[in-house]
């Protein structure tokens, strides 16, 4: 089984999402930030080394939710996804590797193009995000 790490980064109840490249598995899908656990890396680890990779930003903070997700890989191996709650800071990422990145409402990640694990839990990922408005009208 390959255990996978993914990071929930919430700007303005907005999710971040990178879109992969024509070139890859899953082409011009979007994508939250995260990638495989390798070697003895705990998840945290992992996290952070793929958040420096992909998008160029050490996280401040992460917090596992409630939400993952398990799917078949291309090679129809056994795929389990935790999603954690990442907080970036101020700093504003930069994608390495892929198409682009953006930010996106509930309402727009309810019919983007997702990758097979986001895909998997994009009902769970509008919760959070709406939660996430919810949370911020009410502290206005």
């Amino acid at each position: 089984m390959i255990e996978v790490v993914s990071a929930v980064i919430v700007r303005h109840a907005r999710l971040l999402l990178m879109q992969r490249r024509p070139d890859q598995t899953f082409p011009l899908t979007w994508v939250t930030p995260g990638g495989k656990v390798e070697g003895n890396e705990s998840h945290h680890q992992a996290l952070a080394r793929e958040l420096v990779e992909e998008i160029s930003v050490a996280p401040v903070s992460m917090a596992q939710t409630e939400v993952w997700c398990g799917h078949p890989t291309p090679e129809n191996q056994e795929c389990f996804v935790v999603i954690y709650w990442t907080d970036i800071g101020q700093g504003d990422p930069i994608p390495r590797e892929r198409n682009g990145i953006g930010w996106f409402s509930a309402d727009e990640v309810e019919h983007l193009s997702l990758g097979p694990a986001d895909s998997a839990a994009r009902r769970q990922l509008c919760e959070l995000l709406r939660r996430a408005e919810w949370d911020s009208q009410r502290n206005v």
